[in-house]
């Protein structure tokens, strides 16, 4: 299933707006680098992270002239373990954000908002392969996608960051401290804390707390599952004469940090930690009627869903030309 995180930015300085987490180094009221400093980073977890002030050149003021919106694009190596219908296994999963940024000083802050994401295709048991009539000695595969679509709709949520500006020139240190984004789930949710552990099955999130951010007129936020390419849609039991569904309604937890570098005025990498990759089936919707799936069957689709660990991850920034009017689409396009 899918995770999601989600990035905004505004950096806002002396007179100098910075354009996020790609440009950490976006601008400087002057040609000279600010001093070396080797203090820790705060909230940058085990040990801190060192501030760094790069030895590029200053990024030119007109760079940072007005608002500024960057793609990001998180790549984290995962790994699921096995439930009754699907095999555990390990993959890559990309992760869109739009970002706008604030920086006062050294310190940033601002919002993210999640733009898309790509999770890989999961294999399924034999029982579950079964249970899709797949042929026998063939393990069958599902693949879900949330659309971009989906990203776009105007109630879904940006999260507030915070974090921390090495300087403004080129090779300077970037930090956004741990965010946790929701997307489904109301942003005052006790999920919003990321010490609260992500309940077992989706009966354990109050359904008081679940939205519909895509405004679609159903909880959660929607997820296609592919029937193209040899994929095969969910079941809703473990018999092959269950309804398929076409339509998943999910749920999603994402807690991000990131920290690296600026590699020229208008783009940034580093290394990406996503903490948290959490996700329920809230709802589903038959394939055949169209009937809004009872809880017994979208609760079978959610014990097996794929709960994503990350093991690693990095990230690539680059600001968009277009500013405020910059869209899922633009994201994608500078960073596919």
């Amino acid at each position: 299933m899918n995770a999601s995180l989600k990035s905004r930015i505004a950096l806002v300085g002396q007179g100098c707006t910075l354009a996020v987490a790609a440009v950490f180094a976006a601008c400087s009221s002057s040609s000279e680098a600010p001093p070396v400093t080797s203090t820790p980073v705060p909230d940058a977890g085990p040990g801190g992270t060192p501030t760094i002030v790069g030895t590029g050149m200053a990024c030119p003021e007109q760079m940072a002239a007005g608002d500024h919106y960057v793609a990001t694009k998180v790549v984290a190596q995962v790994t699921w373990p096995q439930t009754l219908a699907t095999a555990k296994g390990s993959d890559v999963l990309s992760i869109w954000l739009l970002t706008h940024y604030t920086v006062a000083g050294q310190a940033i802050t601002g919002t993210v908002k999640t733009c898309g994401n790509q999770t890989p295709p999961i294999t399924l048991t034999a029982a579950g392969s079964m249970a899709e009539g797949a042929p026998d000695g063939t393990l069958a595969k599902v693949q879900i996608a949330i659309p971009t679509s989906v990203w776009d709709a105007p109630g879904i949520p940006t999260t507030p960051i915070t974090g921390t500006l090495g300087a403004f020139n080129v090779g300077s240190s970037f930090l956004i401290n741990p965010a946790v984004t929701l997307d489904g789930l109301k942003q005052t949710s006790k999920w919003i804390d990321a010490a609260n552990p992500w309940p077992s099955g989706y009966a354990g999130i109050d359904a008081a707390d679940i939205t519909d951010d895509d405004g679609d007129n159903a909880v959660g936020i929607l997820a296609v599952p592919s029937a193209a390419n040899g994929f095969y849609l969910p079941g809703t039991a473990l018999d092959p004469s269950a309804p398929k569904a076409d339509q998943l309604q999910v749920v999603l937890r994402t807690t991000l940090t990131l920290y690296g570098t600026s590699k020229s005025c208008t783009e940034g990498s580093g290394a990406a930690t996503v903490s948290q990759l959490n996700n329920h089936v809230v709802g589903c919707r038959i394939v055949t009627t169209n009937a809004v799936c009872t809880p017994d069957q979208f609760g079978f689709i959610d014990a097996n869903t794929t709960q994503y660990k990350a093991t690693s991850g990095t990230y690539t920034t680059k600001v968009l030309p277009k500013g405020a009017a910059a869209t899922c689409e633009d994201v994608i396009a500078a960073l596919p």
